[in-house]
């Protein structure tokens, strides 16, 4: 049995871009806090400060390949938060508004690194009630910030909660709906592909024992070279017993070099020939050569038996990526109709259609005929379905996109309603602002791309953002805490994933710059401290920002690489159900019972029979009927073909001629086969020698597909799930079972 390899889902991708994306960010903070350590006063020495958030990378990196690792990681951060404010000196420090960032990022992460809203809500809880208390506790004097700290965690917890509830809701559906798109693509994957299969089988019983059978039964000059009969009867011997055996036709020569070896008339060869063919099974696939040999020997015999004529031109060209092969008579020729069915049409026209190549048969009466078959090597197909991947990466960068800027908006009013209350403050107005860009954009994003003037308000936002979180602040004079910094990343998120191109990116960085850089120069006049408070200030905008970029990229990135492990195992399991799909076809030749008609095919191939012999051509005649009956089950009817099969050789043995009508219409899986099957040889076990039957199975209008069952006696029924329906009427002298049911229902058990 086939090892089906493991495959990953969108939620699952989804997870891993976060806790790349997260300890990514965390990971780069620490440069922001380190900075701040070195020029800052603190309670603790500033080498030991230094060297605790040098561990936290480490442990990132840990965090990546191990994620059971995420929560000690947490704990660890969270130990380390606590020591920062141990060594934090004043309340409106650049480094206590590095080590209060830290906390809202720490807040941040179980939401986003456990996974689940439950893992994350109460994780979160803990981290924030853990900072929470130890702010009180070393710094009871920071009285603004014993309010702040708890109801800021809390905020980010529930918008954390929020935004990946959101995202692992959508990435559910799409995987979802990948998988009922992935089944169905299965399911016709593996018809289409055992169906080829069991025409195949037909073709090839057509082209060697029903056609020597037939060759035998008509006598004349097809049994005049004996000695010519007896090796096509041992040839179609061995096929016929591997068939018998359930192993399927093992091809022992798919060689183009001997087109129409063993027929009865000369075959004159052009183009390639010997080694320059012998290269050609490097770049044909081995079931392209097959189909073209076959239907190349057909195209032969058709010749022989039909043309009047006692030479055939093949010719082999490959030029180009495109492999030629011309069989071409000098014979009386056809109108150039060809009827559905076997011959010209299955044997030569449907076996290379279903090898993915060509045929062109041309015919004018006296004037021969000619059958020309083409096969080009298909580009290289791509090793993903890029178009899935791509839908799925796009919808979880815009859901996270929009999630993020209802979360920071809502999160925003509410940190300020609870600071500050029944005040008013230019966080609200940055918030406003951000918030018609989010909505605005999104509008507009739905009818197709952002037009241009639009995308010119959003960068204009940007530094009008960051300067109205300024003033909230005074300019840093009023409470530095509680700048709200993250207020201009929605807009950033916005144009990094919704906005085409790089260029409006780029200018909303470049116009955030200038902002930052107009604000230390002109609060640096007033007082130096401030440079380094606007810097650290402007540190999480980037670090978040980063973060998304991460995200951005890392999804792309792991979708693609859990698609390409989802169409693997797909390719996998399309081959481990075709193989069995592909042996319960070919059980319809056991099914059939083949032992007769091999038993004829030995007796002439061993000498102890003589074609020539009437009683020979009419036993011969016999079976030909027989397997032809056999073969004219579509090889669509995949399920129910081998019960079809199975009646046909009772029906025959019984003496009932039964016949069959199907179309391509087939039983909804096996149990519904075999339900149908017991059905159809019970009506022909109780049918009397000499008799007729007739099944047919039809698709109805109504959406229904029924079952005929036509004959002298009535035979058993059995019972029928619940959404299926039988009518048992009498017509004259016959019996007529009527059974419907829903298209596609499957019957399970």
């Amino acid at each position: 049995m086939m090892d089906v390899p493991a495959q990953r889902s969108a939620g699952e991708s989804l997870s891993a871009s976060l806790r790349r994306a997260v300890l990514g960010g965390l990971t780069a903070w620490q440069v922001v806090v380190i900075a701040a350590a070195l020029t800052s006063p603190l309670a603790l020495p500033t080498g030991l400060v230094v060297a605790v958030h040098l561990v936290l990378p480490v442990l990132a990196v840990i965090g990546l390949r191990e994620r059971r690792a995420i929560p000690v990681i947490l704990a660890v951060a969270v130990g380390f938060t606590v020591l920062d404010l141990r060594a934090a000196v004043g309340v409106n420090d650049v480094f206590t508004l590095a080590t209060i960032w830290t906390m809202n990022l720490i807040a941040l992460g179980p939401g986003l690194l456990l996974g689940g809203r439950r893992g994350g809500l109460v994780g979160g809880a803990v981290c924030v009630g853990i900072m929470s208390v130890a702010t009180a506790l070393i710094h009871p004097e920071w009285e603004p910030l014993l309010l702040s700290t708890p109801v800021t965690g809390a905020a980010i917890v529930v918008a954390a909660g929020y935004l990946t509830g959101y995202l692992h809701r959508f990435v559910d559906q799409a995987d979802r709906q990948a998988e009922a798109a992935a089944e169905a693509h299965h399911e016709l994957a593996v018809s289409t592909a055992a169906g080829r299969e069991a025409a195949e089988t037909a073709r090839v019983m057509h082209d060697t024992a029903i056609n020597t059978l037939a060759a035998v039964a008509s006598g004349g000059a097809a049994v005049e070279d004996v000695a010519l009969v007896r090796a096509r009867c041992q040839r179609d011997v061995v096929a016929m017993e591997q068939l018998a055996g359930g192993s399927g036709i093992e091809y022992t020569s798919v060689s183009l070099a001997d087109i129409g070896a063993g027929a009865g008339v000369a075959v004159r060869r052009f183009g390639l020939t010997g080694d320059a063919l012998d290269q050609l099974r490097a770049d044909v696939p081995e079931t392209v050569s097959r189909a073209l040999r076959g239907a190349a020997d057909e195209a032969v015999r058709n010749a022989e038996r039909h043309a009047g004529i006692d030479t055939v031109d093949v010719t082999v060209s490959y030029a180009g990526g495109e492999l030629t092969v011309v069989i071409a008579d000098q014979g009386r020729g056809f109108d150039g109709r060809i009827p559905p069915g076997h011959g010209l049409s299955g044997s030569v026209l449907g076996r290379v259609q279903d090898a993915g190549a060509a045929a062109e048969i041309t015919s004018r009466p006296g004037h021969g005929t000619v059958v020309t078959l083409r096969w080009s090597a298909p580009a290289a197909s791509p090793e993903v379905d890029e178009a899935g991947a791509a839908a799925v990466v796009e919808g979880i960068r815009s859901t996270a996109c929009w999630a993020w800027a209802v979360g920071v908006v809502a999160v925003g009013i509410g940190i300020d309603l609870v600071n500050r209350p029944g005040e008013w403050s230019q966080n609200y107005s940055a918030l406003a602002v951000v918030a018609v860009v989010a909505g605005m954009s999104w509008w507009l994003a739905r009818r197709g791309e952002l037009p241009g003037w639009w995308i010119a308000v959003i960068v204009g936002s940007v530094p009008t953002v960051f300067v109205l979180g300024l003033a909230a602040i005074g300019f840093g004079d009023d409470r530095p805490f509680r700048w709200q910094a993250l207020m201009v990343t929605p807009v950033l998120v916005i144009l990094l994933v919704v906005v085409r191109g790089r260029r409006p990116l780029d200018l909303a960085w470049a116009a955030l710059g200038l902002a930052i850089v107009i604000a230390c120069v002109v609060l640096g006049r007033r007082d130096p401290d401030l440079i380094a408070l606007v810097l650290v200030g402007a540190a999480p905008q980037i670090g978040v920002f980063s973060g998304w970029a991460i995200f951005n990229g890392i999804v792309g990135r792991i979708v693609r690489e859990a698609e390409v492990a989802r169409q693997a195992a797909a390719r996998d399991r399309a081959t481990i159900a075709t193989q069995d799909m592909v042996r319960s076809a070919r059980s319809r030749w056991q099914q059939a019972g083949l032992s007769e008609a091999l038993e004829t095919l030995r007796t002439i191939a061993s000498g102890s029979a003589d074609p020539r012999d009437p009683q020979v051509q009419r036993r011969c005649a016999g079976e030909e009927r027989f397997l032809r009956q056999v073969m004219l089950l579509s090889p669509d009817v995949l399920h129910l073909g081998p019960w079809l099969a199975r009646a046909l050789a009772a029906a025959r043995e019984q003496g009932v001629e039964l016949t069959v009508r199907t179309g391509d219409l087939d039983a909804p899986g096996s149990a519904a086969a075999e339900l149908l099957g017991e059905i159809v040889l019970g009506r022909v076990v109780a049918q009397p020698g000499g008799s007729s039957l007739t099944v047919g199975l039809f698709a109805s209008e109504d959406g229904r597909a029924r079952l005929l069952i036509v004959g002298s006696v009535e035979g058993p029924m059995n019972a029928l799930p619940e959404t299926w329906h039988a009518v048992q009427q009498k017509l004259g002298d016959q019996e007529l079972l009527e059974i419907t049911w829903p298209r596609g229902t499957r019957v399970t058990g």
